[in-house]
């Protein structure tokens, strides 16, 4: 067999014996935190050579696209494991790929990841309602686990694109590799996720490069209108994604009459991960992480990686969206920090990370990594949008650029937005300095966060002193400053 692995990488050489076929299969090895790639093959007789055609319904085994070949609707039966090989150059263009509850589909890539997968956004079938990898309407999505080609798919009318069909939950969707752009369909279908009023489901992504756009309404990653963020983790890759019209990059879609107490967790331990919330005509926007408009945020955990998230319109950059015209006290989820580096910039009048506007902060932990968190005028950097609350914010290690939106006295780095006044409780921890306009002494470092625009946390590079120095040179101010940090706790 003349297939070599080039690094993580496949590489073909001479032919394979007459009627062999080859794909790259990938794997999570959970003790080095890296992907492994295996090269596999199959005889002549093992599979089956997809073909043009119409509708058609396909048991558990292997199916191979060899050239450029047009179906209509391809339906799994049999409720196994189909297995789709997308060999190098060829591609197979369908309306739907039928994956509903019990149902897996499972999608490889040759070397060069051109093997394709289309399925267009057919305007003759939107009344469908059906997700074009998943569920059909009323429908949750099965499995779907790629492992590389290139995958390109829009949803029906309010329905995902990969995940449920309106009303279904998005099911289970693990990416190793290849390149997927998935658009939810309008109307509230997510990008990848659910669809119209249904949950996110499961969505584990290793690898790859990976777009997710949602529909109207629905989040690029997650939820349709009204429905549940999903589960999301991600270790490795490129995640691109954006709401459209009030729904969340990655979160939830948009609560529509506020009512709705919405959950979902997002996990990243590394790669990199660009959420963009919406950007609305309407009352109110979403989260670039986290709630959609009148939505809460979600539960945030980064370990490693890049996270850049930007709110739409009225949206937290991590946290919120906007609660707009309704009550109930719209929060900005929780956000745990050990490592990485995060960049959130909250959209117009909300925080860098927790409320949108007239929504409160929430609970913030960070002990390690870089934060970067920008609100926007009437926004705190870190709490909550103007007119909300401020959160719990504890901060003991790593390093925090917290600032608040420009234009108004009443900004704070940490804490509430304007025209409230409930700071919530800042923990900082011992070692760490806060930097404003000047090096801040021990007693003066949560209110050099309260109430300066900009403030920076980091650990403590000054040496201790037991004393207090009191000379009179630059130096000297410096080393004064420093014992005040350090030695004037007790």
């Amino acid at each position: 067999m003349e297939v070599t692995l080039d690094g993580n990488e496949a590489k073909l050489g001479s032919s394979l014996p007459g009627g062999t076929v080859y794909y790259i299969e990938r794997s999570w090895d959970d003790a080095s935190m890296t992907l492994k790639t295996e090269i596999k093959t199959l005889a002549e007789g093992s599979y089956t050579v997809l073909n043009n055609g119409d509708d058609i319904t396909l048991q558990p085994g292997f199916y191979v696209v060899k050239g450029n070949i047009e179906v209509d609707d391809i339906i799994l039966a049999g409720n196994g494991e189909h297995h789709f090989i997308l060999c190098d150059g060829a591609q197979i263009e369908a309306d739907i790929l039928h994956v509903p509850s019990g149902q897996t589909a499972i999608i490889y890539g040759q070397a060069n990841n051109s093997g394709r997968l289309y399925i267009p956004d057919g305007a003759d079938d939107q009344l469908e309602e059906e997700a074009c990898i998943g569920g059909r309407s009323g429908q949750s999505c099965g499995t779907v686990i790629i492992h590389g080609g290139d995958i390109d798919v829009v949803g029906r009318m309010k329905a995902a694109g990969i995940g449920g069909g309106k009303g279904g939950n998005g099911g289970t969707v693990t990416i190793y590799g290849g390149n997927i752009t998935a658009s939810g369909g309008s109307g509230a279908g997510a990008g990848i996720g659910g669809g119209n009023e249904g949950g996110g489901g499961i969505v584990t992504i290793y690898g790859g490069h990976i777009e997710a756009k949602g529909g109207n309404f629905g989040a690029g990653i997650g939820g349709g209108d009204n429905g549940n963020a999903a589960t999301v983790t991600i270790h490795g890759g490129l995640v691109i994604a954006r709401g459209i019209e009030l729904g969340a990059g990655i979160g939830t879609g948009r609560n529509e009459d506020g009512s709705i107490t919405y959950t979902g967790e997002l996990t990243v331990t590394g790669g990199e991960v660009y959420a963009y919330g919406a950007a609305s005509e309407f009352e109110g926007g979403s989260a670039g992480i986290g709630g959609g408009r009148l939505a809460n945020g979600s539960k945030v955990t980064i370990s490693g990686g890049y996270v850049y998230a930007k709110g739409g319109d009225f949206g937290a950059g991590i946290g919120s969206g906007c609660e707009s015209l309704f009550g109930g006290g719209v929060q900005g989820g929780s956000l745990t920090v050990t490592g990485g580096r995060v960049e959130a910039y909250g959209g117009e009048d909300a925080a860098g990370i927790g409320g949108g506007e007239d929504a409160d902060g929430d609970t913030v932990n960070i002990s390690g990594g870089y934060v970067y968190a920008k609100g926007s005028y009437g926004g705190a950097g870190i709490g909550g949008g103007e007119g909300g609350d401020g959160g719990n914010v504890t901060i003991t290690g790593g390093t925090v650029h917290a600032s608040a939106g420009g234009g108004d006295t009443g900004n704070r780095a940490i804490g509430p937005g304007k025209g409230c006044d409930a700071y919530g409780q800042l923990t900082i921890g011992d070692e760490m300095m806060v930097t404003s306009e000047r090096l801040a002494a021990a007693a003066e470092r949560k209110n050099m966060c309260w109430y300066r625009t900009d403030a920076r946390l980091e650990q403590c590079t000054h040496p201790g002193h037991s004393y207090i120095w009191s000379g009179t040179t630059a130096e000297d101010t410096h080393r004064t400053v420093s014992v005040l940090h350090h030695a004037l706790r007790a």
